[in-house]
């Protein structure tokens, strides 16, 4: 073979007939065997997608923008979703920018001066306007981990209000009634769907909810450093037994308090993380957290958003639900003189 591969020579390699290697390549559906057979025979020719070509030809840019809340609050979460919508609009030949929020012009106009062919966004209150504005005008978007209210597209959520619950019912089992809750505020869904969550949890089990054990701040650290200092340091007469924290920045902070107070867990508290695989195995004991699936997130959402640019008759506000899981750690155990539940 001279000259850089072509189709014919995937062709020739593959067997697979030219329509099927040219959908693949289009962002079509294909049999997973067919894809399979098509991306080593690339990886085996070095075959590289001519992309300018290409969005000559389909009036596209071949690119999609991710749009994540400002770096100020970015997470392993955030960095996850880029990873992961990546490595599927790659195999695809689309190319991403990103932007964020709270920056002028907005991240939504930014990307929109950049010619993207759709949205990937994890929005924030600050961008929801533009954001609405955009699906008005018919730009394909994809929402990550929040809705927008009387906005309709596609959507990839966790279902929140489980991902609390589950954390709640592993503490009453140990015998917990006092649980506080550490978490963002309404203005983001996602939390205020967390915080109902917890509210439904409890009063499942017969507990009366307390909303003086409630913190509710921005999704940082620090915050969840003073919350669990108002909590434990004096703010309560009678401290909560147990603290479930919803977001992964909030957990950071809530174990840096802990080991700066001198506080024993899980002897004198209880505590459950949130997306806390980067501290999890680090901090004393292991964390008991709750994971949710962010990688099959950001896939999900990146093959929403390749269905919805190869067929538009596709675009139909599909809403992707998936839950979150239970990570065993040391960090729970029954209340100082108590047994848990049987």
């Amino acid at each position: 073979m001279s000259g850089s591969p072509t189709y014919v020579d995937i062709q020739e390699l593959t067997g697979l007939s030219l329509s099927t290697i040219s959908k693949y390549f289009n962002g079509g559906n294909v049999r997973e065997r067919n894809r399979i057979t098509i991306e080593d025979a690339v990886a085996r020719l070095g075959y590289q997608v001519n992309q300018h070509a290409r969005s000559l030809r389909a009036g596209r840019s071949s690119t999609v923008g991710v749009l994540l809340p400002d770096f100020g609050q970015s997470s392993a979460f955030h960095l996850s979703i880029i990873g992961g919508t990546e490595e599927i609009l790659r195999s695809r030949g689309i190319g991403l920018i990103v932007s964020t929020a709270g920056a002028r012009p907005s991240g939504v106009d930014f990307l929109r001066a950049r010619m993207v062919d759709g949205i990937i966004a994890v929005p924030d209150p600050r961008d929801e306007a533009e954001l609405k504005a955009a699906v008005a005008r018919d730009i394909p978007v994809v929402l990550i981990d929040r809705l927008i209210d009387d906005v309709d597209t596609d959507a990839v959520v966790l279902d929140n209000r489980h991902a609390v619950r589950i954390a709640v019912d592993a503490l009453v089992e140990q015998g917990h009634e006092r649980i506080a809750l550490i978490c963002g505020t309404d203005e983001i869904w996602a939390l205020r769907e967390r915080a109902a969550g917890f509210d439904e949890a409890l009063r499942a089990h017969g507990i009366t909810p307390r909303p003086r054990l409630i913190r509710r701040g921005p999704l940082t650290a620090e915050f969840g450093d003073l919350a669990v200092q108002s909590l434990m340091g004096g703010d309560e007469e009678i401290p909560p037994t147990a603290i479930v924290c919803a977001n992964d920045a909030l957990t950071r902070g809530a174990m840096g308090a802990v080991v700066r107070l001198g506080i024993h867990v899980p002897d004198t508290l209880s505590v459950i993380g949130f997306d806390a695989e980067e501290i999890a195995d680090v901090t004393t004991p292991p964390l008991h957290y709750v994971h949710q699936p962010t990688r099959q997130i950001a896939e999900e959402a990146a093959q929403l958003m390749i269905r919805t640019l190869n067929d538009e008759s596709a675009r139909s506000a599909r809403t992707v639900v998936l839950r979150a899981r239970l990570v065993a750690g040391r960090s729970i155990a029954a209340p100082s003189g108590t047994e848990p539940h049987a």
